[in-house]
Order: C-alpha cells, then sequence, then structure tokens
C-alpha cells in the first residue's frame, strides 16, 4: 500500500483550463509566466503574440507528436528541474488533429464490407468514442504531471432549439464538450470589455448560468486576467490549509 500525507497535496499547482472567443488574448497571457520555467506546446498555427519573448516552445503538427510530448515530460528529469509551468495551446486544435489521426491512422480498413459509405475526411459513428477516449487519456495525463499545467481552449455558443437558452462552452466535440470541466480544479472563462476608450480582461471563475467555469476554495465572480493573481491566490489558500484553516 502507497500512502500519501494531504500535506503533500498538488493544491498550489495549476491545473486550469482558460478558454474563450479567438482574439481575446488566452496565449497573450503566457507573458505573466517566467519565460526559463513554462514550456509552450503550440498546437496553433503560431506565437506572433509572444514575439519580443524566449519562452521554449515545442510545436506540434499531429496527434503523434502531441503525444510524444507527453510521453517525454513523464519520463524526463531535465524537465522537471527546468520548467514548473506548461502551457498547452490549443485543446481545440489537439481535439482537430485527434480527428485527423483517427480519420487516417487509427480508423480500421473498412473497404469491401458491407456497412455503407465511409467518407475518407468523415467521422464515423463509431469514432466519436475513438475521440472521447483518447481525448480524455490525453487530459488526465498532462494534468498529473508534476508541473503547473494550463490548457487553452477556443469557446462555443449553444443555443437551445426549444427554449432559445444560450451557453457557452469549451469548443470541443461530443461528451467532452460538457464534462471538459471534471478533469480540472480550475476554469476560467477569459472575457474581453472594451468600452471604446478601454479594453479590460478578466477571468470568470464561477458558473454565472451560461458560461462553464470553476474553482476549488473561495474566490471572487471574476478576477483580473493575470496568472500572478491566480499564482499569488492559490498561495493564499495553501498557507490557509497549512495553518488548519477552512479554505
Amino acid at each position: 500500500m502507497k500512502l500519501t500525507n494531504t500535506s503533500e497535496s498538488q493544491l498550489h499547482k495549476i491545473k486550469c483550463l482558460l478558454y474563450g472567443a479567438s482574439g481575446t488574448g488566452k496565449t497573450y497571457s503566457i507573458r505573466e509566466l517566467p519565460e526559463k520555467e513554462t514550456l509552450i506546446i503550440s498546437a496553433e498555427s503560431g506565437t506572433l503574440s509572444l514575439l519580443g519573448t524566449s519562452y521554449d516552445v515545442s510545436e506540434v503538427h499531429s496527434w503523434e507528436e502531441v503525444e510524444e510530448n507527453l510521453q517525454s515530460l513523464q519520463v524526463s528529469e531535465n524537465a522537471l528541474k527546468k520548467y514548473k509551468y506548461i502551457f498547452v495551446d490549443s485543446l481545440t486544435e489537439i481535439n482537430e488533429l485527434c480527428k485527423d489521426h483517427i480519420i487516417k491512422v487509427a480508423r480500421p480498413q473498412l473497404k469491401g464490407k458491407d456497412i455503407g459509405k465511409i467518407y475518407d475526411d468523415i467521422m464515423a459513428r463509431d469514432d466519436w468514442g475513438v475521440l472521447l477516449n483518447k481525448m480524455s487519456r490525453l487530459i488526465r495525463g498532462f494534468r498529473d504531471l508534476p508541473f503547473n499545467v494550463i490548457f487553452t481552449c477556443l469557446e462555443d455558443w449553444k443555443t437551445d432549439d426549444k427554449t432559445g437558452e444560450t451557453i457557452i462552452l469549451p469548443s470541443l466535440n461530443g461528451q467532452l464538450q460538457k464534462s471538459i470541466n471534471q478533469y480540472f480544479d480550475f476554469v476560467f472563462r477569459l472575457i474581453v470589455k472594451d468600452s471604446g476608450d478601454s479594453v479590460e480582461r478578466y477571468f470568470l471563475t464561477v458558473n454565472d448560468g451560461r458560461s462553464m467555469a470553476k474553482v476549488r476554495g473561495t474566490w471572487d465572480k471574476v478576477i483580473p486576467a493575470s496568472w500572478q493573481y491566480v499564482i499569488n491566490k492559490i498561495e493564499e489558500i495553501k498557507k490557509e490549509y497549512n495553518k488548519g484553516g477552512s479554505k
């Protein structure tokens, strides 16, 4: 039997999903993380918003490369010594890489079987279950790394045809879209308010009835869009626990 102690909890580690509309500054927010201690795993088209910085970046262009990055971080002692933060940008693009892998690599050869037409560029019914399993395992794998881990994701607006109610969720496919919050201690939605004279960015931390959001502990409903603020807040919570507090 392997025992641990609650004092060794990774509560002070950030295990977070940050989602928001395109162009709101999700990648740009990395600038608050220390350059020498942060590794960016980028499935996006580029890191132009980080121009002038010197972060280590691992660009991934296939599902295989995403898995290779995870496997490397799981066994690399050098990475553990060098990095404190792993920033995965973005889960939406990785979801697309996974779908592409399923269609072109993992799908069984179905030609010649009387099961109807299977298009080379379209997901078949059974493929969606494979997608959920692959993505879930990958997310858990990154989440369980001994680093602060932050995923970004685009947002998706869903309208109920019957009620007309609109909800805002991370832009993912199928069941994962609604269950993604179970994998993280923190789910923030990045919101931008442009008044014309100024632009304000903040993280929504609590579900407001239409946006997915989640935190551990007691937080304000909205906080500055600042990773340094988040880091400081988590350190405060950690100190309260160490003192026997109840937060």
